[in-house]
């Protein structure tokens, strides 16, 4: 895939760039640089996107390494999802902490579509979750295993997400307190995911660089999504936190 910078770039291709060689051989670069490669399929629909977790990768785009998506297929499109643009190579830098991956789904059909993730490479220091904001299930992403949704045909795009979490990252919370949620940027939307064995109401609340509340998201059930708008907020690094009596967490985006 060539992608041009502007609308009057040229690119020519000559028989003087070719390189003869022997092509029966794969060789993997070294290093410990984590690749994933999930896919979603039904009967003869198919579609991939590769995410890497690369050491000199960066949050922004990178054009090394990140790939905006073509849709070539008119019946099935996917994608992870970034500031808004869409792409079939995703890398970041490996996350200290938990890192939220929106993906995005548009498919012509109705019926249950599998996602899997057909090769996990190094991923031995993550616990790797595919979330369903729709059903508000988190299960394992294990190499090799389908994870099967029944959807209707058309734009799924803040319903499914995976979650990278470091095996030695603590979130504060006990043992016994199942609580956790995940707070990502769709567009100029936030999106609040919580997740607790028993119900409970949180309040959510966003915080800037300098501890200021710049918005009061009010009251949130446990095992819901929803969704707040954070337009006439500036650029930059911001805090969600949610809290009650039993728990006080919260999470870094970017707005």
């Amino acid at each position: 895939m060539v992608r041009a910078l502007n609308g009057g770039a040229v690119a020519n291709f000559t028989n003087t760039q070719r390189v003869a060689g022997n092509n029966t051989q794969f060789h993997k670069t070294s290093g410990a640089d984590s690749r994933m490669w999930l896919s979603v399929e039904r009967d003869d629909l198919y579609n991939e996107v590769l995410i890497g977790l690369l050491q000199d990768a960066t949050e922004d785009e990178d054009r090394l390494y990140d790939a905006v998506k073509l849709k070539g297929n008119p019946d099935i499109s996917f994608s992870a999802v970034d500031a808004e643009t869409e792409y079939a190579i995703m890398a970041f830098p490996p996350p200290s902490t938990e890192k939220t991956v929106p993906l995005r789904l548009d498919i012509s059909q109705s019926g249950t579509y599998s996602f899997t993730a057909n090769t996990m490479e190094n991923f031995e220091g993550y616990d790797v979750n595919f979330v369903d904001a729709g059903s508000g299930d988190s299960q394992p992403l294990i190499e090799g295993q389908p994870i099967d949704v029944n959807l209707s045909a058309g734009e799924h795009i803040s319903r499914f997400y995976l979650n990278f979490v470091p095996n030695n990252f603590s979130t504060g919370i006990a043992e016994q307190d199942n609580t956790s949620f995940t707070a990502y940027m769709n567009g100029e939307q936030l999106i609040v995911s919580l997740n607790r064995t028993t119900k409970a109401t949180v309040k959510v609340e966003v915080v800037d660089l300098q501890g200021r509340i710049v918005l009061s998201a009010g009251q949130l059930q446990t095992e819901t999504s929803s969704t707040f708008s954070m337009a006439g907020l500036s650029r930059g690094i911001y805090m969600v936190r949610i809290s009650n009596d039993q728990i006080n967490l919260t999470k870094k985006i970017l707005r």
